[in-house]
């Protein structure tokens, strides 16, 4: 198995209103040896305002926002052809599939790429934030875990590896290539110091083997970390979600059963939703984490209840076959109430493109300068033609109907200048958060310089 272990450096932390800025990735084989790698970086958005608290942590100045060679459009495309020329394969990054992945597939839908390219052409995904996760919780001692100040685990990459041993200075941190080398090491130590895991974690970092693992294993450990702290059950597989069958709900047997085999899908829908979960939704496509109960056999101790009772609890779950099917239906309800987004950006999963509309964006990324316009107009989904204007906004306004570009400009300009609070950072918000830091006192000299960015922004913007 070849491997890509990849990192990205954004503009702040929300993917669907932040960009990527740098990607950088290296191809290992299965030793975990180094073959290739790409590093690129690109400029920012002009419909993108950055944040002054992320570029303070990245130590990005403002000058970096601009000066690189590659478009967005450039970039994604590069990024795209290096990974598809090295596919199939499995890509690892350390908190990917929470934050780098979404980035990608954003930066994907921008461009009119196809989004899933880290879980199709044969790919698959994995995490070693999860890996270090299970080792740490399954495999007490193979790993060091350092504690963040408010005393809770971390496992946060820069103080993970270094508390481990691993080489990674602090100016080191930030930097995506540096972060994919410390991310390689950190990897090594898990598959050396605790194999089991590693290879555990493999097997779930495809949705059919970690389906597969739920529904063969009649009971099986569930480890899930939240504001950093782990929470461990036993559970038993019931059913998946028949709309998206990625979703498996489990039962926590420490719960009765006798509870909840009588529930009504309503019943279900809020005992998913609520505080105390009987039953647990586990995502088989982002590599849960999972094992069997030789591995967890703490979880077991720790559990306290007597083994008999233990059985029949999976009995009663493995045997409830309507109590199956009202579970799969309440899967299926559980977020019939939410209104979409009324937003471009967050419709990123609404639906997928139509076949025409896929060879059209084809067409789109082959076609001269002069005759991607025309192409836009084709596009039936509104969400790939308002994208697809916008790439020719920033890479090719010249070949722009005139009206369309001023339409984006004035669309740009309120979108920014709004004083309303929104999900994505506007220009009053920017010089909000510029106070704030203004008041830690530090890196002044590069606030007045990240100042004098959104400044010109909002002045460009204000002339339109």
């Amino acid at each position: 198995m070849k491997y890509i272990f990849y990192d990205t450096e954004t503009t702040g932390l929300e993917a669907a209103y932040d960009q990527i800025l740098q990607f950088a990735a290296l191809e290992v084989d299965e030793d975990l040896n180094e073959i290739a790698s790409i590093n690129i970086r690109c400029r920012i958005l002009p419909y993108i305002v950055p944040s002054p608290g992320a570029l303070m942590v990245t130590g990005v100045s403002p000058k970096d926002l601009v000066a690189p060679n590659h478009s967005h459009l450039e970039m994604a495309s590069e990024i795209r052809n290096w990974i598809m020329r090295r596919s199939p394969c499995l890509l690892v990054g350390h908190n990917s599939i929470k934050f780098d992945e979404t980035f990608l597939r954003h930066a994907f839908y921008r461009t009119l790429h196809p989004l899933y390219l880290t879980n199709t052409h044969g790919n698959n995904r994995a995490d070693t934030m999860r890996m270090a996760q299970a080792a740490a919780i399954f495999t007490p001692g193979s790993i060091t875990v350092p504690v963040s100040e408010k005393g809770n685990p971390s496992f946060r990459l820069g103080p993970l590896v270094r508390a481990n041993g691993i080489d990674f200075k602090e100016e080191d941190a930030h930097d995506a290539l540096a972060d994919v080398r410390a991310t390689l090491e950190l990897a090594k130590l898990v598959r050396r110091r605790a194999p089991e895991i590693w290879e555990q974690m493999l097997n779930n970092s495809t949705k059919k083997t970690a389906l597969a693992f739920m529904r063969s294993n009649p009971a099986f450990c569930l480890a899930e970390i939240n504001f950093g702290k782990a929470s461990t059950y036993l559970v038993s597989a019931i059913t998946n979600n028949p709309k998206y069958d990625a979703e498996m709900a489990v039962f926590d047997l420490n719960y009765n059963p006798n509870d909840y085999l009588g529930c009504s899908v309503e019943e279900l829908v809020a005992v998913m939703k609520g505080k105390e979960k009987a039953i647990r939704i586990v995502p088989a496509n982002s590599q849960p984490i999972i094992v069997n109960t030789t591995i967890g056999h703490s979880i077991l101790e720790e559990n306290g209840t007597d083994p008999e009772v233990l059985r029949q609890h999976i009995e009663q779950i493995q045997g409830a076959t309507e109590f199956r099917q009202r579970v799969a239906t309440a899967l299926t309800m559980r977020y019939a109430d939410e209104e979409a987004s009324p937003h471009v950006e967050q419709a990123i999963y609404q639906d997928f493109p139509s076949k025409a509309d896929e060879a059209i964006m084809m067409a789109f990324h082959k076609a001269a300068a002069e005759e991607k316009s025309a192409l836009c107009y084709k596009l039936q989904d509104t969400r790939y033609r308002e994208m697809a204007m916008r790439v020719m906004y920033t890479d090719h306004p010249d070949h722009m109907d005139s009206a369309d570009r001023h339409r984006m400009e004035k669309d740009f300009k309120d979108r920014l200048l709004t004083e309303e609070k929104m999900p994505w950072l506007t220009i009053p918000a920017a010089f909000k958060e510029l106070e704030e830091l203004r008041g830690q006192g530090s890196k002044l000299e590069l606030l007045a310089e990240i100042e004098i960015f959104i400044q010109a922004m909002h002045k460009r913007f204000a002339a339109i």
